[in-house]
This record gives C-alpha cells, sequence and structure tokens, in this order.
C-alpha cells in the first residue's frame, strides 16, 4: 500500500484533514496508526480502502488506484470499526454472511471462532453457532459483539486485516490475546491498528502517527 503526495479536504470542511502525505505499508507489516481524536485516522483509512478519491496524489494498492479499482480490491481487506453492525440472525449466519450451508467451512469458523476468543462462549450455548443473537445483537455483550465482527472480517482470509479501534470494549487482557491470535495464525497478513492502547502499538513494527494534517511513518 503506498500514499504518494496524498491531499485529502472534506467538500464542507475549509482546510485539508490530510496535506501531502506520503508513505509505504509493506506486505506482512504490522502498522499501528496513532493520533489524537479527530485527527483523521479514520480519513486515512478511508481513503486507504479506496472509499474516497484524494483530491491530489494517488492510493496505490499493489501499483493500482485504491478509488478507481475498489470493486476488483475489496476482497483483500478485512475492516473492523468500533461501530458494530450484526444481523437479527443466527452467530454462523453474521459470521459467514449468509453464504449457503454447503459452502460453509465449518473448519474455518471454528479457526476464526478461537482466534478471536469465541469458542468458549459459542460452546456454552445450547444451539451453539445456530444460536439467534437478537434483534441489535442485544442478546449478547458488547465484548461479544465485537469478537463475532472480528470473526466475520477474518473468516474470508483477507491480506490485510484493518482494525479501527475494534476492540474498544474488551478488557486488556482478552485484547491482548486476541491480537497475539491473529499475529501467530496470521503472519504473512498485513495489519493495520488504530489504537490508543500502548501494549497494542508495542507489537507493531510500523507506526504511522497523525498530528495536524500531518503524518509522520516510522519503524518501530
Amino acid at each position: 500500500i503506498v500514499f504518494k503526495n496524498v491531499t485529502f479536504k472534506y467538500p464542507a470542511g475549509n482546510k485539508n484533514i490530510l496535506n501531502n502525505v506520503s508513505f509505504k505499508i509493506s506486505k506482512g507489516s504490522r502498522v499501528g496508526i496513532s493520533g489524537d481524536s479527530g485527527s483523521g485516522k479514520s480519513t486515512l483509512l478511508t481513503l486507504m480502502l479506496g472509499l474516497i478519491q484524494p483530491d491530489n496524489g494517488d492510493v496505490l494498492f499493489d501499483n493500482i488506484k485504491t478509488y478507481e479499482n475498489f470493486e476488483k480490491i475489496k476482497k483483500n481487506f478485512g475492516y473492523v470499526s468500533q461501530d458494530v453492525f450484526l444481523l437479527d440472525e443466527t452467530i454462523k449466519y453474521n459470521v459467514t454472511l449468509g453464504l449457503k450451508e454447503e459452502d460453509i467451512d465449518y473448519q474455518r469458523l471454528k479457526e476464526v471462532f478461537d482466534i478471536s476468543n469465541l469458542s468458549s462462549f459459542v460452546n456454552s450455548l445450547a444451539d451453539k453457532e445456530e444460536t439467534q443473537i437478537g434483534e441489535k445483537a442485544l442478546k449478547i455483550s458488547g465484548g461479544q459483539r465485537q469478537r463475532l465482527v472480528l470473526a466475520r472480517a477474518l473468516y474470508n482470509k483477507p491480506e490485510i486485516i484493518i482494525l479501527d479501534e475494534a476492540t474498544s470494549e474488551l478488557d486488556k487482557k482478552n485484547e491482548l490475546e486476541i491480537f497475539e491470535n491473529i499475529l501467530n495464525k496470521n503472519k504473512n497478513k498485513t495489519m493495520i491498528i488504530i489504537t490508543h492502547n500502548k501494549d497494542l502499538l508495542n507489537i507493531c513494527n510500523q507506526i504511522i502517527s497523525i498530528n495536524g494534517d500531518k503524518v509522520v511513518s516510522t519503524p518501530n
């Protein structure tokens, strides 16, 4: 992933959110993104995913522009934000997003439950993965909801895993365990973490810091 002289301003804004930003993320990197609230961290990710177009410069994924090739590259990204979206359906349906029964990889389903520290919870339920989670997933806790969305993002084995404050409702021990699980099971994948947790930043080998409209990338 390459940002090349990227500048971006929202149409209603009167100043640049990002100004002439350049950095590179190599395959297999563990990248931590830090900055104050409202500094542009989520904007940076949205540009990276190709959901918005920079005003100037280019955002490239394997040398192709992300915005112009979103449909082509989107399968490579697994994105989890702090805003949880779940359906009034079963645990299995929410992870596999409604795949037909014959298309579900149950071994992979078990793996992502393990990685997300969900296995004990799912196995404690009478209906296991067939359990209905209810409207707005109110039958399960906030931490369980976050882990379920994480399992969904991991299920299709994306090349790039992006976690935007994705474990904010978990205790620190659980959070660190899950990240170690992800790292151990996805050694060749790229992981990008937005977090205020210094322990999580310490497991990264590249830190991207946002201060005002300036972005600095440094090895860690």
